[in-house]
């Protein structure tokens, strides 16, 4: 039997806390152990102290799911109508004119406020709604240094699949011109606002209250559906492989999540991915400034081209799902050995 126990087994450590009121709560490998003596707040606990009254997770879910989603919706509609607003206000051209002319724009204004609206959502019910503080979804002091290292080994494993198309003779790339400040623009603000407000409602909310209610087995995978399920009408999204490639994705970025502690190595792999495919394997016709534009050379089964997965293409997600899953489950083991007696 595998030392680190059933990760599903009710019993089992869970990292974010007991799966029933009043039981003890649990923590992520390599968070810092919390004093007995001492409530979370810093205080000793009173005689009476108990866990506030919370709904149920599966019903938190569902609440989560009926506001955030539809409120996403109106907040792109939103943004992009302000956006719209405002250049009309600032230039002599109509508010028709603004429309066409600047469709990039305003779905570049749509997502950020479908984004923050996410964002704003997820912090909502964890104040008011599960009540319990922001910190618990999964943030370190240790974020930053890891999203560092997941945006430099995507980046890094992106260049080598580049570089074996190319070499194969798979894919061709253009130098196109750039606008290089709108290319800026999303680098530093608009990539990682994506890999940020994703990972904290998938790999955050959502894996956390599944994990509460029924597992982290189930959590998994519940999350990685809902996250294909969100993609759906990107690509080949909606077929075998494309739906293969999203569901793998989200397991990976769950078991990063685990495997780590928090939320910081997911962030950061996923903004780099999101901007190195969508800036040097892109064409020119997305919403988004593009570096180089890819041609594809090969047939669309082996290798898709932008948003669109071929056979080949899943290695590499193969490659990042193993890599995961080996590192998650090292985890476990770390956790198991560090609570043996005399340790």
């Amino acid at each position: 039997m595998d030392s680190t126990g059933d990760p599903d087994d009710p019993e089992r450590e869970s990292p974010w806390g007991p799966r029933s009121e009043g039981s003890e709560k649990k923590r992520f490998a390599g968070d810092p152990p919390a004093s007995p003596e001492f409530s979370e707040a810093g205080e000793l606990p009173g005689p009476a102290e108990t866990a506030p009254a919370r709904l149920h997770p599966l019903g938190r879910i569902a609440l989560f799911s009926l506001t955030a989603y539809p409120g996403g919706w109106i907040a792109f509609l939103l943004g992009s109508l302000a956006y719209a607003l405002v250049l009309s206000a600032l230039t002599p051209a109509s508010f028709d004119v603004v429309l066409s002319a600047y469709s990039v724009g305003l779905v570049h204004a749509g997502m950020v406020g479908n984004y923050l609206n996410d964002l704003a959502w997820v912090c909502l019910f964890m104040r008011f709604v599960d009540r319990r503080p922001i910190k618990e979804l999964g943030f370190s002091k240790q974020d930053g240094r890891d999203a560092a290292l997941g945006a430099a080994l995507s980046i890094a494993s992106l260049l080598v699949f580049t570089g074996i198309y190319l070499g194969f003779g798979w894919i061709r790339l253009e130098l196109l011109p750039v606008p290089w400040a709108a290319w800026a623009l999303a680098t530093l603000f608009t990539y990682p606002l994506i890999g940020f407000a994703e990972e904290v409602v998938f790999r955050g909310y959502l894996l956390r209250n599944f994990e509460e209610w029924r597992g982290r087995t189930v959590a998994l995978l519940a999350t990685s559906l809902l996250f294909w399920l969100v993609h759906l009408g990107q690509g080949n999204v909606h077929q075998p492989l494309g739906g293969a490639s999203m569901l793998m994705t989200g397991a990976t970025y769950a078991m990063f999540r685990y495997a780590t502690g928090s939320l910081g190595f997911a962030i950061g792999f996923h903004a780099a991915y999101d901007w190195y495919v969508i800036s040097f394997l892109s064409s020119p016709e997305e919403d988004f400034p593009v570096i180089t534009s890819m041609e594809v050379n090969a047939p669309p089964w082996l290798v898709g081209s932008i948003g669109y997965t071929g056979v080949a293409d899943l290695f590499l997600d193969l490659f990042w799902l193993g890599f995961a899953f080996i590192w998650y489950r090292r985890s476990l083991r770390r956790v198991a050995s560090s609570q043996l007696p005399g340790r």
